[in-house]
C-alpha cells in the first residue's frame, strides 16, 4: 500500500517589513484534516512546519529528513502558504533566467537579513527525493507561483515586495552549484500554483487561501480516483468564478501525466490514448488538432497491451489528425504502441451542471469517460449548454437560443450515459466548426473561395468567406462553391457540411492543380439547395474546406445528425444532403456559414 508522506509549511506572522496574513495556518489545517479523514486507509505521515518552526535551515532539513523517507511507490505530498517574492538572481544564472530574477518562498526568518528560499533550490530539494522514485505533488498557494514559487500587498493578497539584495551563487543551498555548475537537476513530479507568475494569490473571506479553499472543496467534492488533470479544470473554474484575477495554473515536470489519479499516480479509468505508428517520415501519433493536439504537448509512450510507461515523447508537429512526435528512447519499428497525453488538450467548452447532488456525482463520473466533456458546478449564465434537472426529466438547453436541444426521462438507466455522450458529440462538432491552424507556413492567399448563392430569381450574387444572412420564405435557395488553387504544386481539398443540428458530413475530397481559372468545385445541381427545414424561422448550416498539402482522412469528420426533443434511447439514421508535393504537412481552414431567417 502506498504511504503518503506530506510536509505541509504555513507562515501568518512574519516579522516586519514583511506584512502579516491570515490564513496560511487555516491553509495546512484544511490539508491535514483532509489527508487524515480520505486517506486513513493508507501509511499516513504528515510533518506540519508553522510560524517561527518555518525558518530557512529547518526548512531545508525536513524537506530532506521527512520527505526523504518515501521510496518507490510512495506518495509526496509538499504544501506551502505564505508570501511569495523575487530577488535577483546570482549572475552565473542570467543567462537561464527571464528577468534575472529568482521567484521565491519567503520563510519565517527570511526578512529582514535571512534568506528566501529560491525556485532553484526547491528544485534541487525535490529531485534529491525523487531520486528515489516516489510519486511527487507540490502545490503552492503564494504570489508568483505559477513559476515554482502568495502576495500581500493588501490585506487580500500574498505578496512580498521584491528584496532589493542580489544572490551570490555560494549562497544556494550552502554552496551547491559551486561544485556542480548552474545546470539545475531534473525532477518528475506535478506542480500547482495558486496564479500564473504575473498574478497574486488571494486570501478568501473566511481568512484561508483562496485556491487551498477551493483545492480542499473540489477534492471533498470527488471521488479519491479524480485525475491531476480534471482536478485542475475544476479547481480553476471555483478559483476564476471569484474574479479576483487569479488563474490557477498545473505543470507536468518530467514523463507524468496529468491523467494519473490524484495522490496516487495510477493511470485514471477513461484517460485519452492513441495510436502510435513508424512511417518513412518517422514516428506519428494518429491524434491531431481535432482533439486539441497541438505542438510541444508531451507523451508518455506505452507498449501495446501494457500500463507501463517505456518512455516519454513530445510533439513536434501537428496537423488536422496527425502529430509528429519525436520519443526520447529507441522504439521498434515492428511493434505497436499507444501514447496518453501529459498535459491538458483543451476542450471547447465546460456544461453547467445543476442536478441534485446523487445526480451530480453520476454525470461527473460518466465525463470522465469522454474526452470532451466537463462540468461548471453549478453552472452559470455563462456556460454556452447547461444540463438542468425538472420533475422526472433532465434537459440540455443551449443558452445561445434559449432552446431545449434534449430531454431525458430520469428513470431511464442510461439516461445519463446519452446525454453526456451527445455533449461530446456537441463538443466534437464544435471542435470541427473552429478547426484552425495559426502557425502554417501557407500563405490563406495561395487559393481563393467564394459561394454563389442565388439571392432573388435568377441573379445569383458572390460572397467571400464567412457568415451570410439571408431571408428566406420557405423556397429552395440554389448555391456553387468554386476554389481556386494559385499556389505552385496541388493542394487538397476537403469539403465538410455542419449541420444545426451538429452533424458533420464530408462532401467532397479532391485535389486541385494550380490555375488562373476558379473551379466549381461542388453545387450547381436542382438538389444543391439551401432550405428552412419544415416549421422552422431559421437556420444555419456551414462549410468547412480544409486546404492541405494532403489529403485528409475526412471519414474522421463524421458525426450522425442529432434529434432534438425527447431521447428514445435509438439510433437514427443520418439524413444525409441531397448533393509531387515540396511543402508537407501544411494545412489550414476556411469556412462558410449561411443563416437563413423567416
Amino acid at each position: 500500500m502506498k504511504a503518503i508522506y506530506a510536509l505541509l509549511v504555513g507562515i501568518d506572522s512574519y516579522n516586519p517589513p514583511v506584512p502579516k496574513l491570515s490564513g496560511a495556518k487555516k491553509d495546512i489545517e484544511k490539508i491535514k484534516t483532509y489527508l487524515e479523514k480520505n486517506f486513513n486507509d493508507r501509511p499516513l505521515h504528515i510533518k506540519t512546519l508553522l510560524e517561527q518552526e518555518a525558518t530557512y535551515d529547518q526548512f531545508i532539513q525536513n524537506f530532506r529528513d521527512h520527505l526523504g523517507q518515501a521510496k518507490a511507490d510512495d506518495v509526496v505530498w509538499f504544501h506551502y502558504s505564505g508570501h511569495g517574492s523575487r530577488q535577483t538572481s546570482a549572475e552565473e544564472f542570467e543567462k537561464l533566467n527571464s528577468g534575472k530574477k529568482d521567484e521565491t518562498l519567503v520563510l519565517y526568518d527570511s526578512r529582514p537579513s535571512g534568506k528566501d528560499l529560491a525556485d532553484k533550490e526547491l528544485a534541487i530539494l525535490i529531485h534529491e527525493i525523487g531520486t528515489r522514485g516516489p510519486h511527487i505533488l507540490v502545490t503552492l498557494d503564494c504570489c508568483h507561483s505559477g513559476s515554482g514559487t502568495r502576495s500581500a500587498e493588501a490585506f487580500t493578497e500574498r505578496l512580498s515586495a521584491d528584496r532589493g539584495d542580489k544572490r551570490t551563487i555560494d549562497s544556494y543551498l550552502n554552496g551547491y552549484f559551486n561544485q556542480r555548475g548552474t545546470t539545475l537537476p531534473e525532477a518528475r513530479y506535478l506542480f500547482f500554483a495558486a496564479c500564473n507568475r504575473f498574478q497574486s494569490a488571494k486570501e478568501s473571506f473566511d481568512g484561508g487561501g483562496l485556491f487551498t479553499e477551493n483545492l480542499i472543496q473540489t477534492l471533498e467534492k470527488s471521488k479519491k480516483d479524480i485525475s491531476y488533470a480534471d482536478l485542475l479544470i475544476r479547481l480553476r473554474q471555483g478559483v476564476v468564478s471569484m474574479k479576483w484575477d487569479q488563474d490557477p495554473q498545473m505543470e507536468v515536470v518530467g514523463d507524468l501525466s496529468s491523467y494519473t489519479q490524484f495522490l496516487d499516480g495510477s493511470v485514471v479509468k477513461g484517460a485519452p490514448k492513441y495510436a502510435v505508428r513508424h512511417d518513412e517520415e518517422g514516428w506519428a501519433m494518429e491524434a491531431g488538432q481535432i482533439l486539441g493536439i497541438t505542438e510541444e504537448v508531451k507523451l508518455a509512450i506505452y507498449p501495446d497491451q501494457s500500463n507501463e510507461p517505456l518512455g516519454a515523447a513530445i510533439v513536434n508537429q501537428s496537423s488536422a489528425q496527425i502529430s509528429r512526435i519525436s520519443t526520447e528512447s529507441a522504439l521498434d519499428t515492428d511493434a505497436k504502441y499507444w501514447a496518453v497525453p501529459l498535459n491538458i488538450p483543451g476542450i471547447p467548452f465546460k456544461t453547467g451542471l445543476n442536478v441534485d447532488e446523487h445526480f451530480r456525482e453520476a454525470f461527473v463520473e460518466e465525463a470522465e469517460r469522454f474526452l470532451n466533456v466537463r462540468f461548471n458546478i453549478p453552472g452559470n449564465e455563462n456556460d454556452p449548454y447547461t444540463l438542468i434537472q425538472k420533475e422526472g426529466y433532465f434537459e440540455l438547453i443551449n443558452h445561445e437560443n434559449g432552446l431545449t436541444i434534449l430531454r431525458a426521462d430520469i428513470k431511464f438507466k442510461q439516461a445519463i450515459h446519452e446525454l453526456v455522450r451527445k455533449l461530446d458529440q456537441i463538443a466534437t462538432w464544435t471542435r470541427f466548426l473552429r478547426l484552425q491552424n495559426n502557425k502554417t507556413a501557407l500563405n490563406p492567399d495561395c487559393c481563393s473561395l467564394s459561394l454563389d448563392i442565388e439571392v432573388s430569381p435568377g441573379r445569383m450574387q458572390n460572397f467571400p468567406p464567412g457568415e451570410i444572412r439571408l431571408k428566406s420564405d420557405g423556397s429552395r435557395i440554389p448555391y456553387k462553391l468554386w476554389i481556386q488553387n494559385q499556389f505552385t504544386q496541388p493542394l487538397h481539398f476537403a469539403l465538410i457540411y455542419l449541420s444545426d443540428h451538429y452533424g458533420s458530413v464530408p462532401i467532397k475530397n479532391e485535389p486541385l492543380e494550380k490555375s488562373d481559372q476558379p473551379t466549381l468545385f461542388w453545387g450547381g445541381t436542382e438538389n444543391d439547395v439551401f432550405m428552412l427545414p419544415e416549421g422552422s424561422v431559421s437556420s444555419k448550416d456551414s462549410f468547412l474546406i480544409i486546404i492541405s498539402t494532403e489529403r485528409t482522412d475526412d471519414f474522421q469528420f463524421t458525426l450522425e445528425e442529432m434529434e432534438f426533443g425527447d431521447l428514445k434511447f435509438d439510433d437514427r439514421a443520418i439524413p444525409g444532403m441531397n448533393r509531387s508535393t515540396k511543402v508537407k504537412g501544411e494545412w489550414f481552414t476556411s469556412r462558410f456559414m449561411v443563416i437563413l431567417e423567416r
